[in-house]
């Protein structure tokens, strides 16, 4: 009886598994950090971007040789990052990211390469 009882509860399990939706437990694969060298950088510039996302929605970002990262709100709609500021920040960004693989994001306004660290 007692095997009964582990089968049954290995099939409940395996179950819930196979019926996992991407959105509610499955990992996201952009978590992580995603970094561009800026070419001819000079010494007044940071030269290392950097995306760093950090879970399902929120994302770090340091962009264009500045010193300072900013936190977004992401989504991603077909193969495409949006990063949205809070809608009280007069701070706004004028690109997005395209997804190449698991490895590489572009950037929409340059055609950056930004490759997984």
């Amino acid at each position: 009886m007692k095997s009964v009882g582990y089968v049954l509860s290995l099939f409940l399990l395996l179950g819930f598994f196979i019926s996992c939706d991407e959105d509610n437990c499955c990992a996201n694969p952009l978590v992580g950090r995603f970094v561009h060298e800026i070419p001819d950088c000079t010494e007044e510039q940071t030269c290392m971007e950097f995306v760093h996302f950090l879970d399902a929605s929120r994302a770090n970002i340091r962009f264009d040789g500045g010193d300072t990262a900013y936190r977004f709100n992401y989504r991603v709609e077909d193969d495409e990052v949006f990063l949205e500021q809070e809608p009280t920040s007069s701070f706004a960004l004028h690109f997005h990211f395209s997804i190449i693989d698991s490895q590489t994001l572009q950037r929409s306004d340059n055609g950056d390469l930004w490759k997984r660290e």
